[in-house]
């Protein structure tokens, strides 16, 4: 047995690449659960200053609508929210707040600052005229997103209770035409691990950022890596995070080609189902109707406007799960321990060669066994530019071989 402690799935808001996709990868999780979301809308609420809005999770409005499972560790719990401003230097959707709402919790919730995701700039794409609207330069949509992990309720044991009520007071002017800012809504990610080894095991991909289509080009294409190798017969989920969608402006949602459904009926996929503003729909997989099949490594969703009464969304964040082959059950890959290690996928589209520093190398991974890896990590006060410790000029608490 090789010996080693693997994590994966620190939540690092804006730390990722550039790539040439809308969005950059955010974080990928690997865990025996998978991630809910719930989402509110926001536009036109402002009252002095901030809409406020209460939502719950499970969400009542979601499709479909599921929580977090009983006894379930909270691996990671986002907010986003996306902000029409009119200053290209000043934030001012960048500020709020946020509470779980319980007996004797927090009257007006606990600060938050967002982290400025992907294009601080973005063009936006929210008049009526659907894709052929425009803002004539002088707003700009912005997507924040805060870690709000800490400020989840707990019971008396200190188990994070996620499911139940919260609220969040995001910057709004009030004006539902073009007065700015304008928070057009906000959605609460939640990834989850469920404490039951016979769960498989799970990939949460995330991607966010700023993206709104320009008339010349009124398409979205995002491809989703990073969850390497999709299990046999894998169970998977998408959601899109989006503001300005219309309930008379229409696109085709598809996933590796694939046309999906309007969740909502007759109504678009986008129809704007959060207070006429907001929108996070998840579509959920399995069997023969999974556009992810077996040892895929990437997933690709596309969004086109229809040729008629078509419509344009602002995008804040792609998310996609599914399940893994992960055959010794010791949560490495079978991929990677055939190849002795894997591509980090937040660097350079996932493409490296062994001697990248973006290599993680698992060496002596076996199949047919379970393997576990630890990592030591240690403090240096003066590393060398060879990444190595000098212990000549500073000092090293590396611990003793």
């Amino acid at each position: 047995m090789v010996i080693f402690f693997l994590i994966i799935g620190f939540l690092h808001l804006g730390l990722a690449q550039s790539g040439t996709t809308p969005l950059t990868i955010s974080n990928n999780y690997f865990v025996t659960g998978d991630y809910v979301v719930a989402g509110v809308g926001l536009r036109g609420l402002g009252v002095n200053g901030y809409a406020t809005k209460q939502f719950t999770m499970p969400d009542a409005n979601s499709v479909p609508s599921t929580g977090v499972p009983a006894g379930a560790d909270i691996v990671a719990a986002i907010l986003y929210w996306e902000t029409v401003e009119s200053s290209q230097t000043s934030f001012a959707g960048q500020s709020g707040f946020f509470r779980p709402v319980f007996q004797s919790g927090p009257a007006t919730g606990y600060p938050i600052t967002g982290v400025v995701l992907g294009n601080p700039n973005a063009p936006v794409s929210w008049s009526s005229g659907g894709c052929s609207g425009n803002s004539q330069g002088s707003k700009t949509m912005r997507t924040y997103g805060a870690d709000v992990s800490q400020f989840l309720s707990q019971d008396s044991q200190g188990n994070i209770l996620a499911n139940g009520t919260y609220e969040v007071r995001l910057v709004d002017s009030g004006s539902n035409g073009g007065g700015v800012p304008l928070t057009l809504g906000a959605s609460l990610v939640i990834i989850y691990r469920a404490i039951t080894p016979s769960l498989p095991l799970t990939s949460v991909v995330i991607y966010d950022g700023a993206f709104a289509p320009a008339n010349g080009s009124s398409s979205m294409t995002q491809t989703v890596q990073g969850f390497y190798q999709a299990a046999a017969g894998p169970i998977s989920k998408l959601t899109h995070i989006v503001g300005n969608g219309q309930s008379n402006k229409y696109q085709t949602v598809s996933l590796n080609g694939v046309n999906l459904p309007s969740l909502y009926g007759s109504l678009p996929p986008f129809p704007g189902y959060y207070s006429g503003s907001w929108d996070n729909p998840t579509w959920s997989f399995s069997g023969d109707s999974n556009p992810v099949k077996a040892n895929d490594s990437s997933a690709t969703t596309a969004v086109t406007p229809t040729s008629s009464n078509s419509g344009c969304v602002s995008w804040g964040a792609v998310i996609v799960s599914t399940t893994v082959q992960n055959s010794d059950k010791d949560g490495i890959l079978d991929v990677w321990k055939q190849k002795q290690g894997y591509c980090d996928a937040a660097v350079n589209d996932g493409s490296c060669a062994t001697t990248d520093p973006s290599w993680v190398s698992l060496p002596g991974t076996t199949a047919g066994q379970k393997d576990l890896f630890v990592q030591l990590d240690y403090m240096c006060s003066i590393v060398n530019a060879d990444g190595t410790c000098n212990t000549t000029n500073g000092y090293s608490f590396s611990p003793p071989a």
